[in-house]
C-alpha cells in the first residue's frame, strides 16, 4: 500500500498563506499553536485582551528610550494606563508579556543586558493593531444609539 504524500503546511501561492493544513501528530502540533523562545514555548498574542492592549500601548510609548527598557518599565505604565481588574500587574507578569512579543519578533532583547527595544518592524504592527482597534473596530461613542 502506497502512502499519499503530505500536503504541505504552506503554500506557495503568497496571497493564500494557510491553503492547506498538514496532518501532524499531537506532539508536533506545538510547533503551529505556540511560539518559542530559545528553547522555551511561550503563548500566542492575543491583541484582543485588555492586558495586551495596554503592554502594547506601554511598549509604543517606551519606544523612544534611547537606552530600551527594561521588564519593570512597561509594567509601571500598564498601571498608569488602568491595570488590570485585580490590579496585581507587576514586573513578572511584564516580562512574560514581552518575552510573548519576542516570540512574534516584535521587541528584541538587547546583547548581554536586561533591558529590550521594539524592533521597527514590531512597532509598525503594534500601531497598525491599535488603530484598527480604537479607530476602525471600534464603532465611535453615539452612532449606534436610538434616536
Amino acid at each position: 500500500m502506497q502512502q499519499e504524500p503530505a500536503k504541505e503546511l504552506f503554500a506557495t501561492d503568497r496571497h493564500r498563506p494557510l491553503l492547506y493544513l498538514r496532518e501532524r501528530s499531537p506532539s508536533s502540533i506545538w510547533g503551529i499553536l505556540h511560539m518559542l523562545v530559545g528553547q522555551a514555548r511561550v503563548g500566542s498574542v492575543d491583541f484582543s485582551r485588555a492586558r495586551m492592549q495596554r503592554m502594547a500601548q506601554a511598549v509604543l510609548s517606551l519606544s523612544t528610550a534611547p537606552r530600551g527598557f527594561t521588564a519593570s518599565h512597561p509594567a509601571a505604565q500598564v498601571q498608569a494606563l488602568g491595570g488590570t481588574p485585580n490590579g496585581d500587574y507587576g514586573a513578572r507578569q511584564a516580562a512574560y508579556d514581552v518575552k510573548k512579543l519576542r516570540a512574534k519578533k516584535m521587541v528584541y532583547k538587547r546583547d548581554r543586558s536586561h533591558r529590550y527595544e521594539a524592533t521597527p518592524e514590531g512597532l509598525r504592527s503594534i500601531t497598525a493593531l491599535w488603530i484598527l482597534r480604537h479607530k476602525v473596530i471600534q464603532a465611535p461613542a453615539g452612532c449606534c444609539l436610538p434616536a
